[in-house]
């Protein structure tokens, strides 16, 4: 029989209604594997997820950094973050994206200074459309959708 029960965590951090699917990758760059006690659920139900599926990561005493935020809000927009301290929750966002990200994401632009020039910190402007989010490269002013970039890791 399969026990849908998730065991509670002392301190740390909980992101919830992640993407199903989304929480492998975002162990990856979280680096979590080696240096973490950590947990995933992966394809539990939810009425907050379009696909009725999501992910949940309980990672044991560590909070995550405003960098790790705007990944988050890349990667799985809408996903919640709750900072746990002896077993209760001190503070719950849901992760909403920046107006800007810095040294973030690879600018596609192969004449763009930050491709040019690697000592080129990247910084790129969020817009956010009906038909998408795009991030605006601050030296190029090229437009990309969210989806098209990678993120420098």
């Amino acid at each position: 029989m399969k026990d849908d029960k998730v065991k509670a965590i002392i301190n740390g951090t909980v992101i919830d209604h992640i993407p199903h699917g989304k929480s492998e990758l975002l162990v990856k760059i979280f680096y979590l594997s080696a240096n973490y006690t950590y947990l995933v659920g992966s394809g539990l139900k939810s009425d907050k997820v379009l696909s009725g599926k999501k992910d949940i990561i309980k990672i044991e005493d560590r909070e995550l950094s405003q960098e790790e935020t705007n990944i988050l809000s890349l990667l799985a927009p809408g996903v919640t973050v709750s900072i746990i301290r002896d077993k209760e929750v001190c503070d719950k966002v849901k992760i909403q994206l920046p107006k800007t990200i810095l040294n973030l994401i690879i600018c596609n632009n192969s004449k763009c200074i930050t491709s040019i020039d690697k000592e080129t910190e990247t910084e790129f402007i969020v817009i956010q459309r009906q038909d998408g989010v795009f991030l605006q490269c601050k030296y190029c002013e090229k437009e990309y959708p969210i989806e098209e970039l990678q993120i420098n890791l």
